[in-house]
C-alpha cells in the first residue's frame, strides 16, 4: 500500500493554498484537510483511505483528540451506498479510538439501513454509553425503534432529545416528525 507524507510547514510556500503530498501520484489535498492531519499528529495517510477504501488503521498520534478524527471518508461512503467500505472505515477508527461515539453511531446507522437491528441497537447503545448527549445517536436509535414497532422506546429518545435540545435541534424535529408519522399510520 503506497503512503504519502505531508510536506512539513516550512517547506510549504503558501499554506493557504493546496498542500502537495509526497508520492508518485502527486495527489493534492486542501489546506483544511492538511491542517487537520497535522494538528491531529497524522503525518501519514494511506492512499487507500484517500480513496475511501478500507484500511487497518488511521491513527495520527498519541495526542490526537477524538474530535480531530476525519470521518469524512466514512460519511462519503455512506452517502454513495458503499456500506461495506463505511463499515470497514468506522471499524478502523475504533481500532485507534475505541471511545469514538460518533463512529459507533454511524455503525448503528449503517446496520439499521441494512436491517441488522440487533447490531444497530448494540452500536447505538455503545455510542450513548460513551456520549449520553449525542443527539444524532438518540435520533437514529429512535428511528430504529420505530422501524421495529417500539413506539415507547422511540418516544423515550424523543424526550431525551427534548431535554438535550433546549431550543430545538434538527435531530429533535426529525424524530418528532417520524414519531408523528408513525402514530398517524399505526392508529387502530
Amino acid at each position: 500500500m503506497e503512503t504519502y507524507g505531508i510536506v512539513p510547514y516550512p517547506a510549504v510556500p503558501e499554506i493557504w493554498g493546496e498542500v502537495r503530498m509526497i508520492g508518485d501520484s502527486g495527489r493534492k489535498m486542501g489546506w483544511r484537510a492538511a491542517i487537520a492531519l497535522v494538528l491531529s499528529g497524522g503525518l501519514v495517510i494511506s492512499a487507500a483511505l484517500a480513496n475511501n477504501a478500507p484500511v487497518a488503521s488511521i491513527r495520527g498520534g498519541e495526542e490526537a483528540a477524538l474530535a480531530n478524527v476525519d470521518l469524512g471518508p466514512g460519511y462519503t461512503a455512506i452517502e454513495v451506498g458503499e456500506y461495506d467500505v463505511a463499515i470497514a472505515f468506522f471499524h478502523a477508527v475504533l481500532v485507534d479510538y475505541p471511545g469514538h461515539a460518533e463512529a459507533y453511531n454511524q455503525l448503528g446507522y449503517i446496520n439499521r439501513r441494512l436491517q441488522n437491528f440487533d447490531r444497530a441497537f448494540a452500536f447505538y447503545a455503545e455510542a450513548l454509553k460513551i456520549a449520553p448527549d449525542n443527539t444524532g445517536a438518540h435520533h437514529y436509535i429512535g428511528e430504529a425503534y420505530l422501524e421495529v414497532g417500539n413506539l415507547a422506546k422511540a418516544e423515550y429518545h424523543l424526550r431525551q432529545l427534548d431535554l438535550l435540545c433546549l431550543f430545538g435541534c434538527a435531530d429533535f424535529y426529525q424524530l418528532e416528525q417520524a414519531v408523528a408519522l408513525y402514530k398517524a399510520n399505526n392508529t387502530s
